[in-house]
């Protein structure tokens, strides 16, 4: 019996000295407020073609590639070759004129292939203007800033040629037919 009122005992101490502790507790607790403001920038999606720039001695399109404002992602055109050196080349810039930094997405270089049949007459290249090949992940930075030395625009060649070095026995296979060619280039860019 005695361990019995000593362990009641020892039981109301406990829940007395919970009691103590809870009421102390909640007593010098403090509420804790944090005020502050933060800012966010306005952002914006730019990335366009601009600046299509027509090499000296290349032939007339019948289609010329064109760009509308800051919207164009992609160029379309049509060019006829009739004889072997005929060229069509141009250049154009792709720019950045937003506030994200921005990257060609995965699958994101889109080019017309040239046919079995018309490649053995046509050379077609698209390039940067310093001869790199374009590919998934290459960066623009965002408008006015220079990131790692990647500027906010880039500038692309594209060549669409009637291969100067075509036999004769090859042009009379061809006939008297032209090279028409219908082609197009486009990139997808993501954010970086």
């Amino acid at each position: 019996m005695k361990k019995r009122q000593k362990n009641k005992k020892i039981i109301v101490v406990a829940i007395a000295l919970l009691l103590v502790i809870s009421i102390g507790y909640a007593a010098i607790s403090t509420n804790l407020q944090i005020n502050g403001t933060a800012n966010i920038a306005a952002t914006s999606w730019n990335v366009y073609f601009t600046n299509i720039q027509t090499t000296t001695g290349s032939v007339t399109p019948t289609t010329a590639p064109t760009t509308s404002g800051t919207s164009t992602t992609s160029l379309n055109y049509t060019v006829v070759l009739n004889n072997p050196g005929d060229f069509y080349e141009f250049t154009v810039d792709v720019k950045n004129g937003g506030t994200i930094n921005a990257k060609i997405a995965d699958n994101g270089v889109t080019n017309t292939a040239i046919s079995a049949a018309d490649d053995v007459y046509v050379n077609y290249s698209v390039t940067y203007s310093g001869g790199g090949t374009i590919a998934a992940g290459d960066k623009l930075s965002k408008s006015g800033a220079t990131i790692n030395g990647v500027t906010d625009t880039r500038t692309i060649k594209v060549r669409v040629e009637f291969d100067p070095e075509v036999t004769p026995a090859q042009l009379n296979a061809m006939g008297e037919n032209p090279i028409t060619l219908n082609l197009s280039f486009g990139l997808n860019y993501v954010q970086d």
